[in-house]
């Protein structure tokens, strides 16, 4: 049996001190590819946990209601949070799926991947567990997948009829894919895409943001982002914006 990806996140400090390795919170490794990056104390204080989860054992969650454990230095202490990736669920897949329903359209194929990549930037910066990125994954990859369809079959690409044929294309790819169980969490994503003020969650918020990042990239009004800054909320998001506004 193949271990399962470990995903290490910083996520509280019990101590007063700063830690020697200039670990913070927020930071976040993958076992695999980032283990020589990660306090080599904190990592063998962590090791055992990690070992268990990565093949399947059972563990106590924490009062959080995950697993963590802490670095050995009693005046730092940081937390570390360990997110097991369930799944060798491949996005690039369901990105595929995307692109071959819309059939090479410049304008929709390039707006797909550029959303995407957005999201895979941002995703780092918010400390989302693997459920929530792959979520969020999707529905940025799906978010305007009835747009071809209700064209054909409405004449008319509105929002509403958008949705009307968006919902079974999407059931019949996420029961593809084995992942119908997140079907209404990145449905409700999808259909409130495009609803700025009352944002629901993290993910809501960043999938409305990388959208409008991506929009910029296809917009001639070059005052665009300016009109749309104040829907930013999350850092990395307000981080991207600053370096994608233009001068009028």
């Amino acid at each position: 049996m193949a271990p399962s990806k470990i995903k290490l996140t910083i996520v509280d400090r019990l101590g007063k001190k700063g830690c020697h390795r200039g670990h913070k919170i927020g930071d976040s490794f993958d076992f695999d590819s980032d283990r020589g990056k990660i306090c080599p104390m904190a990592l063998q204080a962590g090791f055992t946990y990690i070992d268990i989860l990565r093949y399947n054992g059972e563990l106590s969650k924490s009062s959080e209601g995950d697993y963590r454990f802490s670095c050995p230095d009693a005046d730092t202490a940081l937390v570390f949070k360990l997110d097991k990736i369930e799944s060798c669920i491949d996005t690039e897949a369901l990105l595929l799926e995307a692109l071959s329903l819309e059939e090479g359209h410049p304008r929709r194929t390039q707006h797909i991947l550029k959303i995407y990549s957005f999201i895979k930037i941002m995703e780092k910066s918010e400390n989302l567990t693997s459920e929530e990125s792959l979520i969020l994954e999707i529905a940025a990859i799906f978010h305007d997948i009835g747009i071809k369809e209700a064209k054909e079959k409405y004449k008319d690409a509105s929002f509403e009829n958008q949705m009307k044929v968006c919902e079974p294309i999407l059931d019949t790819i996420l029961e593809k894919y084995g992942l119908f169980k997140l079907k209404n969490r990145v449905f409700s994503l999808i259909k409130n895409h495009h609803n700025y003020e009352n944002y629901s969650n993290k993910l809501h918020q960043l999938l409305i943001e990388a959208d409008i990042l991506t929009n910029s990239l296809e917009e001639a009004d070059k005052t665009y982002l300016d009109k749309k800054s104040c829907f930013f909320r999350s850092e990395i998001g307000k981080k991207l914006l600053n370096i994608l506004k233009r001068e009028g």
